[in-house]
Formats: C-alpha cells, sequence, structure tokens
C-alpha cells in the first residue's frame, strides 16, 4: 500500500512540476527567484509535516503520504487560482484578523497538546514541541509565499497571505 500510494504521489508531483516550469517561462527573473524561494520553503513545510501527523499504528507512513499530498494540492490548486485571477474571497475583517485566529488556535492546541499523557505521545502522538517546530517552518513557508504575491499578485497580496494563514489554521484545528 505504501508503494502504491508514494508511487501516485510521485505521477502527481510531476504533473504539477512541469505545470511550474511551464509556469515560471510567464514570470520576470526576479518572480522566478521569488518561487523558487518559495518552492523550497513549500518542500521544507511539507517535509516538517510529518511531525504534526499522529504517527501510531500500521497505516502511519500512508497515513503521512496522504496528508502531506493534501498540502502540495492545496498549493497547487491555490496557486492555479491565484493565476486565473480568482482571489480569495475575504472580507477585511477576515484578511486583518487571520494571523490573530491561527495565533489564538495555536495557542489552545500547544494547552491542548501539553496535557496529552506519556502514553498517548509513546504511541505516535503529536507533540507540542513538534507542533512548534512545524510551526517555524510555516512561518518561512509564509514569508515566501507573501515575497512571492507582492512580486507576482501585488494588488491580492494581503488576501493571499490571509488565505495561506487560515489555510494553516484550518489545518492546527485538525492536530490531535
Amino acid at each position: 500500500m505504501s508503494f502504491c500510494t508514494s508511487y501516485q504521489n510521485e505521477i502527481e508531483n510531476d504533473r504539477r512540476n512541469s505545470y511550474y516550469k511551464s509556469l515560471k517561462t510567464t514570470m520576470t527573473e526576479q518572480q522566478q527567484l521569488s518561487f523558487d524561494a518559495l518552492l523550497r520553503a513549500r518542500n521544507r513545510y511539507i517535509d516538517e509535516h510529518s511531525y504534526e501527523v499522529y504517527q501510531g499504528g500500521t497505516i502511519r507512513g500512508i497515513r503521512t503520504m496522504g496528508s502531506q499530498e493534501i498540502l502540495e494540492s492545496l498549493f497547487h490548486s491555490e496557486l492555479k487560482h491565484f493565476e486565473k485571477k480568482r482571489w480569495p474571497a475575504l472580507s477585511a475583517k477576515q484578511i486583518t484578523g487571520a494571523s490573530g485566529l491561527l495565533s489564538g488556535e495555536l495557542k489552545r492546541k500547544v494547552e491542548q497538546l501539553k496535557k496529552k499523557s506519556k502514553e498517548d505521545i509513546d504511541e505516535g502522538g503529536v507533540t507540542a514541541e513538534n507542533l512548534s517546530k512545524v510551526e517555524e517552518c510555516w512561518e518561512r513557508f509564509l514569508d515566501a509565499w507573501t515575497t512571492f504575491a507582492n512580486l507576482r499578485y501585488p494588488s491580492q497580496a494581503s488576501a493571499i497571505r490571509a488565505q495561506i494563514t487560515l489555510d494553516r489554521y484550518h489545518l492546527v484545528r485538525t492536530i490531535n
């Protein structure tokens, strides 16, 4: 099962990478450099994401690959929407409140994870330390997204930043 899932993910990643390569031909040199930095930050974030996925049971590898695939697909889907000028449908209040919303959820989640028993952690549970580690990586990803958005979609950069932040908020809410 793990092999098949991994192979399917490789095929999908090849398709996405072809799209990214063709997209770069429409970018200025500065945008290309920023996009490359964004892709590197995305890869690091998705790799680190495994630390905030429950690692218990015999299907932990498949669970992790599936969760990482969700993040890959979300990135790809949003990028395609932005390229088609389909911007996030967010109010000014949502744009300004996204960071605070995520910050509050992270605090609640860290407190929840700190209360986990040693048994839960030993069985593969997510720890507060791992969540914080991934959050630092995600912040670098968000910064790379913001830099790229300012170059490629300057009038929508704040809405894009808020959307990426809200994506993270929704993900953090699912962590056990």
